[in-house]
């Protein structure tokens, strides 16, 4: 509905905007006093102004209140991730999650890997690529009550660091962070650079999760093309493959390709993720 050219909408951003001004309260609050005290005695007008500057003012915070409750329900998923943040104390009172989304895992993908792992209870996990990730990891394992491996590898010297410190904040037991340099290799007609054959060597040979977010493509198209092909002899039957950041055009066209050359079916799909079975 418009009013005058405005959508409701509109008047009501204009109406609380104007409402919410400290200037506009203060000047209705003299005209209150004037109009009630004019007739009767100055310092009884200056009651009146005090009381009415007072009521003002505290429907100007209302309204603001009322403003940001709005723009909460409004607002898209990343303001899920902050609630994650501050609200999502599962198990562990005082401790306080990593920001979801952002450049890491998302709060769409990371239920889906809490369900994912809830319902098939994986007793070995690699992540290529850890973070957020690995601690949504341990809190659905602890909600089920499983015993769980989690291999995470990392490129970067200075973000492998940080998931161990991540790790250890959050007491993850069976975890180990692998620093991970990325090296020239082939996998088939692909060239590039990806996890060092010695810190792959150091993970379990049966794994029943694979989670592929890592590594970056900022330096190489097609990065993360060598997970599958390397680490498909270790996926045991009926394991899992998660694969993160498939609303790129590079990872969308993996995934595509490793479904049309293996044994892999698409299981479920989000908007930024895939998780796929194998065998």
């Amino acid at each position: 509905m418009r009013r005058g050219g405005l959508s409701t909408g509109r008047w009501h951003e204009w109406a609380v905007r104007l409402a919410s001004s400290r200037s506009v309260s203060l000047a209705l609050a003299v005209l209150i006093a004037v109009l009630v005290a004019q007739p009767l005695r100055p310092l009884l007008g200056v009651g009146v102004f005090l009381l009415a500057a007072i009521v003002c003012l505290s429907a100007r915070q209302l309204l603001m209140v009322t403003a940001q409750v709005r723009q909460l329900a409004n607002a898209s998923a990343s303001a899920g991730s902050e609630l994650w943040g501050l609200l999502g104390l599962l198990g562990r009172p005082g401790r306080i999650l990593p920001r979801l989304d952002g450049g890491g895992m998302d709060l769409d993908a990371a239920y889906a890997l809490a369900d994912l792992v809830v319902r098939s209870e994986p007793s070995v996990v690699v992540e290529l690529g850890p973070g957020g990730s690995t601690v949504v990891l341990a809190l659905a394992a602890a909600s089920v009550s499983i015993s769980m491996e989690i291999w995470s590898l990392e490129s970067d010297p200075v973000w492998a660091a940080r998931a161990e410190r991540l790790v250890a904040y959050h007491s993850i037991p069976r975890c180990r962070v692998v620093s991970a340099p990325l090296v020239e290799q082939r996998f088939g007609t692909w060239t590039g650079s990806w996890y060092s054959p010695e810190a792959v060597a150091l993970i379990p040979d049966h794994i029943d999760l694979l989670i592929v977010d890592g590594p970056d493509n900022f330096e190489q198209n097609d990065a993360r093309i060598p997970a599958y092909p390397a680490l498909r002899g270790r996926l045991g039957p009926d394991s899992r493959v998660f694969v993160h950041d498939t609303d790129r055009g590079d990872d969308t066209n993996m995934v595509e390709a490793w479904i049309t050359d293996s044994a892999l079916s698409r299981e479920q799909s989000g908007a930024r993720f895939v998780v796929l079975r194998h065998g």
